[in-house]
């Protein structure tokens, strides 16, 4: 029992040393001003929405076809938070994880 329980407390010490290791800034501030940036400033348009089924903020996907500029934010009422931008992407027919990973 005690080499489970240290094995268990070195795979979530690991898990938390990658999370710090792979840390990213994310931008977060009032929704209006968020989305009045995204659609005044980069001219994106909504091409898609997500509803998280355990948890109530959406995620939406902004595009601009001309520019090809694109941001992916998480939104609750009150703030969003952009959890990444650029300046390209392709829209994909299916492909197979393995593929194109």
């Amino acid at each position: 029992m005690k080499k489970f329980i240290l094995s268990l407390l070195l795979s979530v010490s690991t898990v938390v040393c990658s999370q710090q290791e792979n840390a990213k800034p994310v931008l977060c501030m009032d929704t209006k001003e968020m989305f009045d940036a995204i659609f005044e400033k980069y001219r994106e348009t909504i091409l898609m929405v997500f509803d998280q089924d355990s948890f109530p903020n959406k995620i939406v996907l902004t595009v601009n076809p001309a520019t090809k500029t694109w941001s992916l934010v998480e939104y609750s009422t009150e703030i969003a938070c952009l959890l990444g931008s650029g300046n390209n992407y392709k829209i994909m027919d299916r492909v197979s994880s393995k593929d194109y990973i």
